[in-house]
């Protein structure tokens, strides 16, 4: 990857928003010709949810207006009005889809989806897919049905338990422990390859936080062995996919081995380490003079952070983001809206940031107060509401109203195309017709 490449040539290179992928994730050959009559077909599969329907007769369609496409609708009941989003911007707005606290109900990530967010962060955590050694089966959380649902609608899917180097039996397994380091390095080499082979879907892959936590005890020299074999076993498993290495901003000494970011970047890089993004962690919960006078990372040392890591040439991901609210306390809840939408505006109109995750879908009071999404009963706190606004703010949506046609003429463009809780990811090109079937 080029050193100089910015977010928008990334994304390019990751291929997550084409045509071509949502229509090979639905299991269709692809032949698109220039022409009006020739026409390309979805067949949303269960987990874009669309109903069974029956195709309708195929309808006469007047010549296609010149430079614009088509898309039509092959629907049994071809709905009143459709919102399209043209897709010219995009820099990811994420969320932690789960932690290691559990998971958010699979009909708010969609929501989450139909509302612009387009990153989505899958706990794949080593002690959740390999529960007994050499046994790879353990469901992701989400589960693969969402997977395969965002990927179908064009989101950017990062698989964030890689390799987390953490505690708790639910990230490392049991079995790994007290082990010689040459077979953990073995069973991880399993692991990892496992993992990435079973879901191609997921665009990148976390290696988090090397040296930081090393509940495994390593030495310095194992560590930086470990995560940059890691680095190749993903590159070699999917030469396609991204490896997204994951590091707090400030130095800390949470195990024997005192971690600088800078230093160990900087000693793994000369030992091969394949990275293509680099994540940055920004939490209100670390002590430090860089908090605001609500707790907040101040945002002067939001834009130091970005150039310490700046020096790479890669293209940062703020990976995990969380400051705290008041549960119905709605001044306080504002603020932390307030903060996230400053936070974003800053991460957005740097070129070398691509995007910026919300780690918390639900609270976790241990870490961080009333962090989450939601409510109890499910309905969206300001925060992720401002994330909505940021998110029409910068791919506008569109009503268009069909008036009894059951198509309509776009400029050529990438687009979400939204009617009933359903999401399409389409590719409209000059002189073509792009058909949505639902069977």
């Amino acid at each position: 990857m080029s050193k100089n490449l910015s977010r928008r040539d990334f994304l390019k290179l990751t291929g997550m928003v084409s045509a071509g992928l949502a229509l090979s994730a639905c299991g269709e050959n692809i032949i698109e010709l220039p022409t009006s009559s020739a026409t390309t077909a979805i067949t949303p599969s269960a987990t874009a949810m669309s109903p069974a329907t029956a195709t309708p007769p195929a309808t006469v369609m007047p010549t296609i207006m010149p430079g614009m496409g088509r898309l039509m609708l092959e629907f049994y009941s071809t709905p009143n009005e459709l919102k399209v989003r043209m897709i010219n911007d995009k820099f990811l707005i994420g969320i932690g889809a789960a932690t290691s606290s559990g998971c958010a109900p699979l009909n708010i990530l969609r929501d989450l989806r139909l509302n612009g967010i387009n990153l989505f962060r899958v706990w794949t955590a080593w002690g959740v897919i390999e529960r007994q050694e050499g046994n790879y089966s353990g469901v992701p959380c989400p589960d693969e049905s969402f997977i395969e649902y965002a990927y179908e609608t064009g989101a950017f899917l990062d698989g964030c338990g890689t390799l987390f180097l953490l505690g708790g039996p639910y990230i490392v397994p049991d079995f790994v422990s007290n082990r010689p380091y040459k077979e953990q390095k073995r069973m991880a080499e399993n692991f990892i390859r496992a993992v990435v082979q079973r879901f191609p879907h997921i665009t990148s892959w976390t290696l988090n936080e090397p040296i930081a936590q090393n509940v495994l005890g390593l030495s310095r020299e194992q560590n930086y062995d470990l995560f940059v074999s890691a680095s190749h076993w993903i590159h070699e498993t999917n030469p396609d996919a991204k490896v997204l290495i994951n590091m707090i901003p400030i130095p800390v000494d949470w195990s024997s081995l005192h971690y600088d970011p800078n230093r160990v970047i900087d000693d793994m890089l000369s030992r091969g380490l394949e990275a293509d993004i680099i994540g940055i962690e920004i939490y209100s919960l670390w002590e430090g003079s860089y908090q605001d006078k609500n707790g907040c990372p101040r945002l002067d040392w939001v834009g130091q952070r970005i150039e310490i890591f700046r020096r790479y040439g890669l293209p940062i991901l703020f990976s995990e983001v969380g400051v705290p609210g008041i549960m119905n306390n709605v001044e306080q809840l504002e603020k932390q809206a307030d903060w996230l939408e400053a936070f974003l505006r800053l991460a957005h109109n740097d070129p070398d940031v691509i995007g910026a995750t919300w780690w918390f879908t639900q609270d976790e009071d241990e870490y961080i107060p009333d962090v989450g999404l939601t409510n109890d009963d499910n309905t969206f706190r300001p925060v992720a509401k401002r994330m909505f606004k940021l998110a029409e703010e910068w791919n506008p949506s569109i009503v268009r109203v069909l008036n009894g046609q059951n198509y309509l003429e776009l400029e050529p463009g990438e687009y979400d195309v939204i009617f009933d809780k359903h999401i399409f990811r389409v590719n409209i090109r000059a002189g073509e017709t792009f058909v949505i079937t639902a069977h």
